[in-house]
Parts: structure tokens; sequence; C-alpha cells
């Protein structure tokens, strides 16, 4: 069982002291689990006893932590398989959202209790070919040792990075969004006059939009702050850690 920690906005002395005597650890490795922004496992116990226990100890001094179990740990990623909208319509009380599929979800506004809008990273594999001269040996040889080089392709691939924001919709039941949204394969003409040629814009206005929909929902775009997370387990785990310690933090039961 995993213990995980959301960062304390003020990093004082006395809470650095706390917790070294909890995770009986000295006062730097203590200070680097307590920095940052995102939440991080900073735990591992192998009964949920202890990893509850510990929890219950960092939360008495003001900290939001959570026990994560193994299992949630490697889940695989759901960024691609979770529901995609494509296009938004805005109701009296609900959004429609539809995917590329037609498939339809609509959501009330008092449904979703976390929008998380973050940016990741998503690998661009190009393939193509390239000349290369090689050395003839058959024909150098039938020169008399004079170089003959022949022309040959050989197939390449070259990988790069390509950085991509988007919005996930949780509700208060589950780990797993509701909805997600990405800045290149959304339809954004729902902005009519506002629409602008970058889609980061625009989906940032639409970010907005949402809020305005789900006053409930707390908003959170740390995601959006630091180097992104290439697109994979460990995105999802930023992401579902984000939602736990909101969910740990305003003391809604898991």
């Amino acid at each position: 069982m995993h213990v995980a920690l959301d960062p304390p906005e003020l990093l004082e002395a006395s809470l650095i002291k706390q917790v070294v005597v909890i995770l009986n650890m000295d006062a730097y490795e203590a200070r680097l689990l307590l920095s940052g922004k995102i939440p991080k496992l900073i735990a591992h116990f192998d009964t949920s006893e202890a990893a509850e226990a510990t929890v219950k100890a960092l939360t008495s001094i003001g900290l939001v932590a959570v026990t994560l179990a193994d299992s949630e740990l490697h889940k695989p990623s759901t960024f691609t398989t979770e529901f995609a909208a494509h296009s938004i319509n805005f109701g009296k009380g609900e959004v429609r959202f539809s995917a590329k599929n037609d498939t339809v979800k609509i959501i009330n506004a008092d449904d979703i209790f976390l929008i998380l809008y973050g940016k990741m990273r998503i690998p661009i594999i190009t393939k193509g070919t390239r000349t290369k001269m090689k050395l003839s040996i058959s024909s150098t040889l039938m020169t008399g040792g004079i170089p003959v080089w022949r022309k040959s392709e050989e197939s390449i691939e070259e990988r790069s990075f390509q950085a991509e924001y988007f919005v996930r919709l949780y509700d208060r039941f589950s780990q797993e969004p509701v909805i997600q949204i990405f800045e290149s394969n959304f339809d954004y003409a729902f902005l009519g006059a506002k629409i602008a040629p970058s889609s980061s814009t625009n989906l940032r206005m639409l970010v907005l939009e949402l809020k305005k929909v789900f006053l409930k929902a707390i908003l959170d775009s740390r995601l959006t702050d630091y180097t992104p997370i290439t697109q994979g387990n460990g995105m999802e785990l930023s992401c579902k850690l984000i939602y736990l310690c909101h969910r740990a933090g305003l003391n809604i039961s898991r």
C-alpha cells in the first residue's frame, strides 16, 4: 500500500520537523518530499493498516495525504480509452458532449467535482528513408582497388514530442474521468466570433466556459505550469493523485 502527499503551499520548519518524526527520515529528505506543487508518492507499506496510520498522522498536522493500492498504481492509462468529447453544446443547467462516433454524454451542472486542466507530451514518430553511400566490395575488386561507392536507401524513424493541452472532468464517485477533451481533437465552433487561431487559446476559453456552468467544481490547472509529462502511466498517476487529494481535502469518503 502506498501513501501520497499533496505538497503544502507553505513549507515551514515546524512542519518539516513533524514529518521527520512521522516518516522516520532526516530533515533533508522530508524537505524534498514536501516541496513542489504536484502530489507525489512518498512511502510504501506492507499493510494497509500501516499506510492508513501514516495518512492519519500526516492529516493531523494539516497535510493532505491519501493511500493508493498497488493495483491502482499500476492500472493502465485511460487517456486513450475514456470518453473523448469532440464537440459541446451548453444547455440550461447541463452540458451536452458529443464524441466523433456520435456517442453523447449529458452532464448536469451539479455533477462535476473537478475540472483538471493540464498539459502532456505526445510522442510523435516520423518514418522515412535516407540515402547512404556504401562501398561496393565486388566492384572495387574489379577496378583493381579503386573504391566504388553505391547509393543505398535505409528506413529510419525519428522520435519527437509535441505538447498537448487537455481537460478532464471528474465526478465525486470515480477516479476515472467522465469526460476528456484534447486540444487538437475538438471542434471550437461554439466560440463563434471569439474563436482564436490558436487551439490552446481556444481550449483555455473552453475551460472558463465550463467553470461558469460547473460552479461547484474545483478548477485545477497545476499540470499546465510544469514541463509536461509524457502521455501514459506517469500522467495518469499525476491526474489520479490530484483527484484523490482534492477529494481527501474535502473529507469526501473514498
